[in-house]
């Protein structure tokens, strides 16, 4: 997988997280790629350097679902 395909599927992820109603906290390095975690749910969603994704974000954020509390502090 190129450079340019691992950064698409970068744009995908952040993209449906958007359209679920996710709030992603800034995307953290780890040893094959980057991890960002929801703000209103707190789950994840991964994307390796070769352009893998791999997420547990709903659909739509059950967070945003249970009354839109904002972030957490």
């Amino acid at each position: 997988m190129t450079d340019k395909e691992a950064k698409e599927a970068h744009l995908e992820a952040i993209a449906e997280a958007a359209l679920g109603g996710h709030d992603l906290d800034a995307w953290e390095r780890t040893k094959k790629g980057w991890m960002s975690t929801c703000l209103l749910c707190g789950i994840t969603t991964w994307v390796g350097d070769s352009g893998i994704r791999y997420s547990l974000l709903g659909d739509e954020c059950v967070g945003r679902a249970d009354g839109d509390m904002g972030r957490q502090q």
